[in-house]
């Protein structure tokens, strides 16, 4: 796509609120002891057990020193569709999708767990559900108990190598990908039963994370997936499943079977040529949060203490791969606008007290010494949008919340609706106060008053800010010279009588953070 000129009529109009348009957003904070905690798992990134531009960042202390300074804290193996494919003990042997993949370029468990320890991270394995081991050839009848049991026997060897031989302490387990592809409610669930209980006989201490649906999905046509042999078979060649029953199978299992439901809440707007029009519906579906609300609702009902792991989020996906024919420059997935709604989507799932673990699609593919798929080298790592936003949130994240009261706020008209322009979370850890502020106004700077009523931080303040010159700006000049259009800039901010007072620019976000003064024993 080339840059987009500007339009006479957008689709979605956005004004700023007139009542609130002169005045300051003040954001009032006070540290709190007994404050909710912050999970630490909700600045993850998927990884793929295949790429070439991961073996990049395995060897390139670059790319390792930006993942440590993004702070990410969970990477899923091996990533994403590839879970429901891969097998464990012979991985030349498990499914290839990507023209470029084969057995070279095979990451092991063994060198995903060194990355895992290298960077900080936590793993997450997902576990092939659709193979008894072997070869992806040797696949489960989700109708026969005895097909069942051995997948779970498979499964669970995984967890004996992992664990016991190697010790590797891999805490989180993920049953299948998104098997209701194929599966059916009462399906998954005897399966995850069988699953649970082999594993867990190996190590007791893991977390099993169940797939979890939280909207309508299919028809599939899944071809892939016959039992000749078996005369009961029934085809999956339209599978459609539905939230509710799919959650609800799975809450009629014995309390304990898991521990963690993962929707896959993938926000998109379908207007990707029109860089305003696709900001602004995104952030409208972002703040109606629909994809989360759906699994969330269903466990409220059910007045489940089950907890959610999105093992897979981000916003408009569908430009971050090359079904249509390859990246090109200036896809929306990679520009400033899609990163402040991948910021204020992270935002929604801090707030969220359910969740627990957030696994951000795509980075392993973004966040390369590679303009992936062309292989051309870049001359430093590309940091797209998602990956500032992600960086920035890693950077200003702490282990409990702040509470906040914020005043003067303006509004976004979105298809007639007020909505916020401004996202605002507080949080702290040991040693700091973190501020995240999210200018999500497309057309209006904004002034900020943080006053953080607590007299043991230090009078004096870092703020780091990511901004470009429109919502469509990314870093890519052309194939081959990467711009600096998008970067993360930091300097100092004095405090004044206690108050810390900045400016956003129009589609901006920011990160402030107060220092703690030592406690005097």
């Amino acid at each position: 796509m080339s840059r987009p000129i500007a339009l006479a009529a957008a689709l979605l109009a956005a004004t700023l609120t007139a009542a609130n348009a002169a005045e300051t957003v003040t954001i009032t904070t006070k540290s709190d002891a007994k404050a909710a905690a912050i999970s630490p798992l909700l600045t993850g990134s998927q990884f793929n057990f295949f790429a070439t531009p991961i073996k990049q960042r395995m060897t390139s202390p670059t790319l390792l020193d930006t993942w440590r300074s993004a702070n990410i804290k969970v990477l899923r193996y091996p990533g994403g569709t590839w879970g429901d494919h891969y097998v464990w003990d012979h991985p030349d042997h498990s499914y290839f999708a990507v023209p470029t993949a084969n057995a070279s370029s095979i990451i092991t468990p063994a060198q995903f767990v060194t990355v895992c320890r290298s960077v900080g991270a936590e793993p997450i394995f997902q576990i092939n559900m659709n193979c008894k081991g072997g070869s992806n050839e040797n696949r489960v009848n989700p109708t026969n108990l005895d097909d069942i049991r051995a997948g779970a026997k498979w499964a669970a060897e995984w967890v004996r190598d992992a664990n016991i031989k190697n010790g590797w302490r891999v805490k989180y387990w993920e049953l299948g990908n998104e098997v209701w592809i194929w599966l059916q409610p009462a399906e998954y669930a005897r399966a995850v039963a069988e699953y649970s209980a082999a594993m867990r006989a190996v190590d007791p201490s893991i977390k099993i994370i169940a797939c979890g649906l939280s909207g309508k999905v299919g028809p599939f046509g899944v071809t892939w997936l016959n039992f000749p042999d078996d005369p009961t078979w029934k085809p999956r060649t339209a599978n459609v499943n539905e939230p509710a029953p799919w959650t609800n199978a799975l809450l009629a299992l014995p309390a304990g079977t898991f521990d963690y439901l993962a929707p896959h809440p993938y926000i998109s707007f379908g207007k990707e040529d029109v860089p305003r029009d696709t900001y602004l519906g995104t952030m409208k579906k972002v703040w109606d949060d629909a994809p989360m609300k759906g699994q969330d609702d269903l466990l409220k009902a059910a007045h489940s203490n089950v907890r959610l792991a999105a093992t897979e989020w981000v916003c408009n996906f569908g430009s971050s791969v090359s079904a249509r024919g390859g990246i090109t420059p200036h896809m929306y997935f990679y520009t400033l606008g899609n990163g402040l709604n991948v910021a204020h989507y992270l935002a929604q799932m801090v707030a969220d007290d359910r969740v627990d673990i957030a696994v951000m699609h795509s980075l392993d593919e973004i966040q390369t010494l590679y303009y992936w798929p062309k292989k051309e080298l870049a001359q430093k790592p590309l940091d797209h949008g998602p990956m500032l936003a992600l960086s920035l949130w890693g950077q200003h994240l702490g282990t409990r919340h702040v509470p906040t009261a914020v005043t003067g706020a303006p509004t976004v008209a979105i298809d007639g609706k007020a909505y916020p322009a401004v996202s605002i979370t507080a949080s702290e850890d040991a040693g700091h106060v973190y501020l995240m502020a999210i200018n999500l106004d497309p057309d209006s700077a904004h002034k900020f008053t943080w006053r953080h009523q607590d007299s043991s931080v230090n009078p004096a303040a870092a703020l780091s800010t990511v901004t470009g010159p429109a919502l469509d700006s990314d870093n890519w000049a052309s194939w081959g010279k990467p711009d600096a259009l998008l970067q993360i800039v930091t300097h100092p901010l004095a405090i004044t009588n206690g108050d810390i007072t900045f400016d956003l620019p129009a589609h901006s976000m920011a990160g402030v953070t107060l220092t703690k003064k030592p406690t005097v024993k």
